[in-house]
């Protein structure tokens, strides 16, 4: 079963911040499930790995990190 905390954006903190910026500048939330209004995916792009890790480990999720390749 997948999981977050689902509590990480309600108190503002350093952690927060830093992955609250890092979503503004290279994500977005999707609805894949439209019309439905339960189920949305918070989206992050990066060729960082490393960075995609850290923002996992700090929200307590378990979520897979996909690694697209970049088309030649």
């Amino acid at each position: 079963m997948k999981q977050v905390n689902q509590n990480f954006f309600k108190e503002w903190n350093n952690d927060m911040a830093y992955i609250f910026g890092y979503w503004f500048a290279d994500g977005h939330i999707s609805n894949p499930n439209m019309p439905s209004w339960k189920n949305y995916e918070f989206i992050i792009t990066s060729k960082d790995i490393k960075h995609l890790y850290l923002i996992r480990r700090l929200m307590n999720s378990n979520h897979k990190i996909n690694d697209k390749k970049e088309k030649q």
